[in-house]
């Protein structure tokens, strides 16, 4: 026993010192993608942000799914399943599987975004004249209409950045800003052409990603929302991706990792202490 708690010891007292030289390790963001587009039926696919390249995680059980975003506290991946001007669902959809789970009827209108803030506030977009922002109830499927804006929206995403302020991209090559408070949209920057679709994804840099359609094949992009320039990353291989959403970066500081470990070498004190242990 004394030698195998002296060695633990030695092992523990490592670890402490890697610890103390590493104030942050953070685990890699997971780009998630649904096809869904012109109400064909849903799949999740994992997507290389790099590359593009996307792989199948399995069917999500609904169709025309165009909607996804991940709640920042629960990690659970949220979407609407839209019918057409019948009745829509909100649904959960299981990371590991693919697999769709209802959650409650959300009204007539085309959700073609949605995006969560960091409290966990879900809001969406919708295209029933006059197009507006809004929010939906978790529990219930209510939405609570923000406010219209003036604009004709299509080809629209929906995104937050680090910050929680809100962006939309449009299909007549636009950016903006949606306030949060009135709905109100302001003008960011022009990309240029129009053409490109539904989704709008911030990673954990605050890099916009966005997709574009084309036949049976859509590309990943990234968005320079300061210069408007549009950069392919490349082709996913996947036909009628309609929405992206990027998971929950996790951190684990230096103090954390030391308090951890802190109280294994306490817990081998009492062992010392306690030959019975």
């Amino acid at each position: 026993m004394k030698n195998f708690i002296r060695k633990t010891s030695l092992a523990v007292a490592t670890i402490l010192a890697l610890g103390a030289g590493s104030q942050t390790s953070q685990a890699a963001q997971i780009l998630y993608g649904v096809t869904g587009a012109s109400g064909s039926a849903s799949s999740l696919y994992q997507i290389d942000a790099t590359t593009g390249a996307g792989t199948l995680i399995g069917a999500t059980g609904f169709t025309h799914v165009v909607s996804i975003d991940i709640h920042p506290v629960t990690g659970v991946i949220y979407g609407i399943s839209n019918s057409f001007g019948g009745t829509n669902a909100l649904i959960t959809i299981d990371a590991t599987t693919g697999a769709g789970t209802f959650v409650a009827n959300v009204g007539g209108d085309n959700w073609p975004d949605i995006t969560f803030d960091s409290s966990g506030t879900l809001y969406s977009w919708s295209e029933a004249s006059p197009d507006r922002l809004n929010t939906i109830d978790l529990a219930t499927g209510a939405t609570t209409e923000i406010g219209p804006n003036g604009l004709n929206t299509y080809q629209f995403g929906l995104g937050a950045d680090s910050a929680d302020t809100i962006y939309a991209k449009n299909g007549d090559g636009n950016v903006y800003t949606i306030d949060k408070i009135t709905g109100a949209a302001t003008f960011v920057v022009s990309l240029g052409s129009g053409g490109l679709d539904n989704a709008l994804a911030f990673d954990e840099n605050d890099v916009a990603f966005t997709l574009d359609r084309f036949g049976s094949e859509t590309s990943l992009l990234t968005l320079d929302l300061m210069t408007g320039a549009v950069t392919t990353i490349g082709a996913t291989g996947i036909a009628n991706l309609g929405a992206i959403a990027f998971s929950n970066a996790v951190s684990v500081s230096g103090p954390a990792v030391l308090m951890l470990f802190g109280l294994g070498l306490a817990g081998l004190g009492m062992m010392r202490r306690n030959p019975r242990a």
